[in-house]
C-alpha cells in the first residue's frame, strides 16, 4: 500500500465531497478502509426499487430476529438450518458482541458485507492497493463488479449491471479521501492519503447527474443508470445500455489533457449538476404562471437567488457544465 501527503489539489478535489464524519477518521489498515468504503457505498445504493427474493426475506427475517433480542449472547444460532446463512450470521454475531456494529446496523447491507467478504470481493480491493499499479484496469473493474452482481442477484430478483459499477466506483471515490496519516506511534500527523496512481484509471461513477452532464456535452442520449449492463446491444428508448460505450464518451471528453482525470472531475461535475438542476427547476417554475408561487417555505426567486449564492460560495476552481 503506497501513501502520499496529500497535496492543494488533492485537499481542493476531496473537498468537492464531504463526508463529516469520515473527515474525523484515521484508517489504520488497507482492510478497514476497504470494508467502510463498501458501507458507505451501500448508502449510494437504492434497495427500495429492487425486489427482493425468498431468500432475501429468508436472512431479513434472521436479521430482526437477531436485532430483536437484547443480549446478543441469547440468540439461538442453532435455529439457522441454512449452513452458509448460519456461518455469516455468526460473523454478524461476533461484530456484534466485539461492539464494531451497533443493534441498528444489524441489516440487510451488513449481511451482504460479510459474505461480500466471503466471496472475495473485499479482498479484490486489498490486493489491488497491496500490488503494483495495474495497466489492465478496465478488466479488474469487470471481473469485481461481476463479483458483486453474483452476490447482489443471490438476494435479489434483478439488478443490472449499473447498480454493480455504482457500488466499485463509490468505493474508489471514498478510498480517495480517506486519510491514513496515523504514525508508528499511534500520533495524528498530517492528511496522509493512497498514492493517486492508484486512481489514474479509475471509472467516473455513473449516476443520474454524471449522466446528465455527459447528455449535455455530446448530445447524445442516456438511458437510467441503473440499467446499464455489460457490453449490452439492448437500448432504453433512443439511449443505449451499454456500460462500455458510456465509458468510451466519457473519455472522449478527457482525451486531451486537462490535467484532472474524468473520476477526479467527477468530485465537481456531481456538485455542479446537483445545483445546476435544481436551479433550472425553480427558473422553470418561476416562469410557469399555472406553477406554485413558493418553493420550501420561500418564492421561486428568492430560493433561485439563495441556491444562486450557494453556488457562488462553493470552491470550484473548475467548472465542467
Amino acid at each position: 500500500m503506497n501513501l502520499m501527503p496529500i497535496t492543494p489539489d488533492r485537499k481542493e478535489i476531496i473537498e468537492q465531497f464531504p463526508i463529516e464524519d469520515r473527515d474525523n477518521h484515521i484508517y489504520k489498515s488497507i482492510e478497514e478502509a476497504v470494508e467502510d468504503a463498501l458501507r458507505r457505498a451501500f448508502k449510494d445504493l437504492n434497495f427500495r426499487t429492487m425486489t427482493a427474493n425468498n431468500k432475501n426475506n429468508s436472512i431479513k427475517k434472521i436479521l430482526e430476529q437477531l436485532n430483536g433480542v437484547k443480549k446478543v449472547e441469547t440468540f439461538n444460532i442453532n435455529t439457522i438450518t441454512d449452513q452458509k446463512e448460519k456461518k455469516n450470521i455468526a460473523v454478524l454475531r461476533d461484530k456484534l458482541k466485539a461492539k464494531n456494529l451497533t443493534y441498528n446496523d444489524c441489516k440487510i447491507t451488513e449481511y451482504l458485507i460479510i459474505d461480500l467478504a466471503d466471496k472475495g470481493f473485499l479482498q479484490q480491493f486489498i490486493d489491488y492497493f497491496n500490488s503494483p499499479f495495474i495497466t489492465n484496469f478496465d478488466k479488474w473493474h469487470h471481473d469485481t463488479a461481476c463479483m458483486f452482481l453474483k452476490v447482489l442477484t443471490t438476494y435479489y430478483k434483478k439488478a443490472y449491471y449499473g447498480k454493480a459499477q455504482k457500488i466499485v466506483n463509490m468505493m474508489f471515490k471514498h478510498l480517495y479521501c480517506m486519510n491514513f496519516g496515523e504514525n508508528q506511534k499511534g500520533d495524528k500527523s498530517d492528511w496522509i492519503v493512497l498514492d493517486r496512481n492508484y486512481f489514474i484509471h479509475c471509472h467516473m461513477p455513473l449516476d443520474s447527474f454524471t449522466l446528465d452532464w455527459l447528455h449535455r456535452k455530446d448530445g447524445e442520449a442516456v438511458c437510467e443508470w441503473s440499467n446499464l449492463e455489460y457490453n449490452s446491444n439492448k437500448n432504453q428508448g433512443k439511449a443505449s445500455t451499454d456500460y462500455t460505450k458510456y465509458l468510451d464518451r466519457v473519455k472522449k471528453q478527457f482525451s486531451s489533457n486537462k490535467g484532472i482525470t474524468a473520476f477526479e472531475a467527477e468530485f465537481y461535475i456531481w456538485p455542479q449538476m446537483q445545483i445546476t438542476q435544481a436551479l433550472e427547476t425553480v427558473y422553470r417554475m418561476d416562469h410557469n404562471k399555472a406553477a406554485i408561487t413558493t418553493f420550501v417555505g420561500s418564492s421561486v426567486a428568492n430560493k433561485c437567488s439563495i441556491m444562486a449564492f450557494e453556488l457562488g460560495q462553493r470552491s470550484f476552481s473548475k467548472m465542467f457544465i
